[in-house]
Protein backbone atom coordinates (compact mmCIF):
# COMPACT_ATOMS: atom_id res chain seq x y z
CA UNK A 1 0.00 0.00 0.00
CA UNK A 2 2.88 2.31 0.82
CA UNK A 3 4.61 2.14 -2.30
CA UNK A 4 1.19 1.93 -4.22
CA UNK A 5 0.73 5.58 -2.46
CA UNK A 6 3.93 7.15 -3.31
CA UNK A 7 4.88 8.62 -6.95
CA UNK A 8 8.31 8.22 -6.26
CA UNK A 9 8.30 4.48 -4.74
CA UNK A 10 5.80 3.60 -6.95
CA UNK A 11 7.77 4.95 -9.84
CA UNK A 12 11.20 3.52 -8.56
CA UNK A 13 9.44 -0.32 -7.60
CA UNK A 14 8.54 -0.76 -11.28
CA UNK A 15 11.25 0.00 -12.65
CA UNK A 16 12.92 -2.64 -10.31
CA UNK A 17 10.19 -5.00 -11.17
CA UNK A 18 10.89 -4.32 -15.24
CA UNK A 19 14.80 -5.08 -14.25
CA UNK A 20 14.16 -8.16 -12.35
CA UNK A 21 11.51 -9.34 -14.91
CA UNK A 22 14.21 -9.05 -17.76
CA UNK A 23 16.61 -11.06 -16.34
CA UNK A 24 13.82 -13.77 -15.60
CA UNK A 25 13.05 -13.61 -19.33
CA UNK A 26 16.66 -14.96 -20.20
CA UNK A 27 16.04 -18.32 -18.01
CA UNK A 28 15.17 -21.44 -18.54
CA UNK A 29 11.74 -22.44 -17.65
CA UNK A 30 12.67 -24.17 -14.08
CA UNK A 31 15.41 -21.73 -13.37
CA UNK A 32 12.69 -18.64 -13.93
CA UNK A 33 10.30 -20.11 -11.34
CA UNK A 34 13.00 -20.10 -8.72
CA UNK A 35 13.93 -16.43 -9.88
CA UNK A 36 10.19 -15.79 -9.32
CA UNK A 37 10.60 -17.32 -5.69
CA UNK A 38 13.67 -15.67 -5.05
CA UNK A 39 12.18 -12.84 -5.96
CA UNK A 40 8.97 -13.12 -3.44
CA UNK A 41 12.12 -13.74 -0.94
CA UNK A 42 13.64 -9.91 -1.60
CA UNK A 43 9.90 -8.78 -1.04
CA UNK A 44 9.60 -10.52 2.47
CA UNK A 45 13.21 -9.43 2.99
CA UNK A 46 12.33 -5.75 2.25
CA UNK A 47 8.97 -5.95 4.44
CA UNK A 48 10.94 -7.09 7.02
CA UNK A 49 13.53 -4.88 7.05
CA UNK A 50 11.08 -1.53 6.62
CA UNK A 51 9.10 -2.86 9.57
CA UNK A 52 6.19 -3.76 6.87
CA UNK A 53 5.20 -7.22 7.28
CA UNK A 54 1.95 -8.41 8.03
CA UNK A 55 0.81 -4.29 7.76
CA UNK A 56 -1.02 -4.68 4.24
CA UNK A 57 -4.82 -2.95 6.12
CA UNK A 58 -2.74 -0.40 8.45
CA UNK A 59 -3.65 3.03 7.37
CA UNK A 60 -0.71 4.90 5.45
CA UNK A 61 0.05 7.46 8.37
CA UNK A 62 0.99 4.67 10.30
CA UNK A 63 3.66 3.43 7.95
CA UNK A 64 5.05 6.95 6.47
CA UNK A 65 8.36 6.21 8.62
CA UNK A 66 9.00 3.00 6.33
CA UNK A 67 9.18 5.13 2.94
CA UNK A 68 13.12 5.89 3.09
CA UNK A 69 13.85 2.42 4.15
CA UNK A 70 11.92 1.24 0.91
CA UNK A 71 13.15 3.83 -0.86
CA UNK A 72 16.91 2.78 -0.16
CA UNK A 73 15.85 -1.13 -0.07
CA UNK A 74 14.56 -0.63 -4.12
CA UNK A 75 17.49 1.42 -5.30
CA UNK A 76 20.41 -0.98 -3.52
CA UNK A 77 18.15 -3.79 -5.48
CA UNK A 78 17.90 -1.78 -8.54
CA UNK A 79 21.84 -0.97 -8.29
CA UNK A 80 22.84 -4.57 -8.03
CA UNK A 81 20.71 -5.50 -11.07
CA UNK A 82 22.09 -2.62 -13.30
CA UNK A 83 25.70 -3.84 -12.19
CA UNK A 84 24.49 -7.47 -13.15
CA UNK A 85 24.65 -6.21 -16.76
CA UNK A 86 21.92 -8.33 -18.10
CA UNK A 87 23.21 -11.46 -16.08
CA UNK A 88 20.71 -13.33 -14.23
CA UNK A 89 23.28 -15.53 -12.04
CA UNK A 90 24.89 -12.24 -11.02
CA UNK A 91 21.88 -10.82 -9.41
CA UNK A 92 19.69 -13.89 -8.20
CA UNK A 93 23.05 -16.14 -7.15
CA UNK A 94 21.40 -17.85 -4.44
CA UNK A 95 19.83 -20.58 -6.96
CA UNK A 96 22.80 -21.10 -9.03
CA UNK A 97 25.24 -23.15 -7.87
CA UNK A 98 29.45 -22.24 -8.09
CA UNK A 99 30.62 -22.86 -11.42
CA UNK A 100 32.36 -25.94 -10.49
CA UNK A 101 32.08 -29.88 -11.51
CA UNK A 102 30.52 -30.91 -8.39
CA UNK A 103 29.87 -34.66 -7.23
CA UNK A 104 26.31 -35.49 -7.44
CA UNK A 105 26.28 -35.50 -3.65
CA UNK A 106 27.36 -31.94 -3.36
CA UNK A 107 24.73 -30.18 -5.64
CA UNK A 108 22.08 -32.11 -3.49
CA UNK A 109 23.39 -30.86 -0.64
CA UNK A 110 24.15 -27.29 -1.96
CA UNK A 111 20.00 -27.52 -3.22
CA UNK A 112 18.94 -28.41 0.55
CA UNK A 113 21.03 -25.82 1.50
CA UNK A 114 19.12 -23.29 -0.18
CA UNK A 115 15.65 -24.83 -0.49
CA UNK A 116 15.02 -27.00 2.02
CA UNK A 117 13.65 -30.57 0.18
CA UNK A 118 12.63 -33.60 2.04
CA UNK A 119 14.95 -36.51 2.05
CA UNK A 120 12.64 -39.01 0.48
CA UNK A 121 11.90 -36.88 -3.05
CA UNK A 122 15.87 -37.65 -3.63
Amino acid sequence: MLICADPSLAMADTELDSLVLGLIAKLKEDEARDAFAEYARWTRTRDRKCDLDDKDNVPLQELSSSAGCLAEYISQKTAEIIAAKGDPRRVLDGMFPPPCLMPMESICAWRRSIRPIPAMIF
